[in-house]
């Protein structure tokens, strides 16, 4: 045999044993890789969902504001936008509850955004908004349904 066929031959003897050594390596690198990307794209949707329900209750408290039945359409208007704004993550979020003390318009949610994976803990949601009231207005006629537009 000559010199050189007898290396080749001692050569792919030596790859076929380590053959597939490699895929494992990579196998758990993509494995690592993907539960850091579920991580990090778990913690960016739970900050997207307090902007979203700190939008919505925003919006709910600038149309209570305006309007003489404050409560029931600050409510109407912060559930439609929350679940506009997160869509699916409503659920977790919770529904919108508004109150009304004096002239001040107050929107409150409260919610657990619950973690993808164990790695990732449940997140506690409490957002609220307040608003004073711009709409003058007379308590006798706002306690009489008739004179609501």
């Amino acid at each position: 045999m000559r010199p050189s066929a007898a290396r080749a031959a001692r050569t792919r003897t030596v790859g076929d044993r380590e053959r597939g050594y490699l895929t494992v390596e990579m196998l758990m690198a993509v494995a690592a890789s993907l539960v850091v990307l579920v991580v990090v794209v778990n913690l960016l949707v739970v900050g997207y969902a307090r902007g979203a329900a700190r939008a919505a209750l925003d919006e709910g408290v600038r149309a209570g504001a305006r309007d003489l039945a404050p409560v029931a359409t600050c409510q109407a208007r912060a559930q439609a936008a929350l679940e506009a704004l997160t869509g699916a993550l409503a659920v977790e979020v919770g529904p919108v509850a508004c109150s009304v003390d004096d002239d001040v318009v107050v929107a409150e949610v409260d919610g657990l955004l619950t973690g993808w994976l164990p790695l990732v803990p449940d997140q506690p949601l409490q957002e609220r908004a307040v608003g004073q009231r711009a709409v003058d207005h007379d308590p006798k006629v706002d306690a009489d349904p008739a004179h609501r537009p």
